[in-house]
């Protein structure tokens, strides 16, 4: 079971994703927020192991966001910038869901986060 959050500026993003998150029996998303710092609480509590971040937040760059996350906590990041930018920023991330996406290509992410998980919990 991955434990996720999302984080993205328009609310309308956040109900989408927890429509799709609903159908994904791994997947338990517990929280959206619409400003990435009102997230740090959670996300240093150690609960967290996935994160739908969008690109464009408010206040702080994604690439910088993402440095400052625990390093157990992964990223999906979901966004409708072009994906050639997003990786210009080269962080780490597990993948990039443009927007508009069907529910379907989040599952695919969704997949490799776990495949992720799993391996990182084998090794220990």
């Amino acid at each position: 079971m991955l434990t996720c959050i999302g984080i993205d500026d328009e609310e309308y993003n956040n109900e989408y994703l927890k429509h799709c998150c609903s159908n994904i029996p791994f997947v338990k998303l517990i929280a959206t927020f619409t400003e990435p710092f009102a997230a740090r609480a959670l996300l240093s509590s150690g609960e967290i192991d996935l994160v739908f971040l969008d690109f464009n937040l408010i206040g702080i760059t994604a690439a910088e966001f993402i440095k400052e996350l625990p390093l157990t906590v992964k990223v999906i990041i979901v966004s409708s910038e072009m994906e050639g930018r997003i990786r210009d920023y080269d962080m780490d991330i597990i993948t990039i869901v443009s927007k508009p996406y069907p529910c379907e290509r989040l599952l695919e992410a969704c997949k490799l986060a776990a495949k992720m998980q799993f391996k990182k919990r084998s090794k220990k």
